[in-house]
């Protein structure tokens, strides 16, 4: 019986070892400031959709999860509710196809009044490819 009580005792003790490890590395992680992290990739808009379009397997495994500096032309800008997009097309169809930012809140004014005929530079988090846009979050404006 006494046996059975030390192996009861030390598999308790080794759960709670697994929760704290658990929250310590999972669970706790600082949030990411997206406005001040260094971007991976530094690449012109245009180029980042036409790798996705051309290769979306490779292009997703080398840009999706990454922080991406865009240098280009917008073609527009959405305001839906209170969530503003920056919008590269690159070609028209049945949808437009091309990139969307969705922009961080604290930008969302600076972001209504971009010119869609300067070369601007937009940083934020790449979350993939749907065959028909290459989506990013967190956008912000590089200065």
């Amino acid at each position: 019986m006494k046996n059975w009580i030390k192996i009861l005792l030390g598999l308790i003790v080794i759960g709670i070892v697994a929760v704290a490890l658990i929250c310590y590395f999972i669970v706790d992680k600082p949030p990411v400031d997206y406005v001040k992290a260094t971007p991976e990739y530094i690449i012109k808009a245009k180029r980042l959709y036409n790798d996705y379009a051309l290769n979306p397997d490779l292009a997703d495994e080398k840009y999706t999860g990454k922080i991406i500096q865009l240098n280009g032309r917008i073609s527009e800008v959405v305001l839906t509710d209170s969530v503003v997009t920056l919008v590269y097309t690159y070609h028209e169809g049945i949808g437009d196809e091309g990139i969307r930012v969705t922009m961080m809140p604290q930008f969302n004014r600076e972001a209504m009044h971009l010119s869609k005929a300067r070369q601007l530079q937009i940083k934020g988090l790449c979350t993939g490819y749907n065959e028909v846009v290459v989506t990013f979050k967190h956008g912000s404006i590089v200065k």
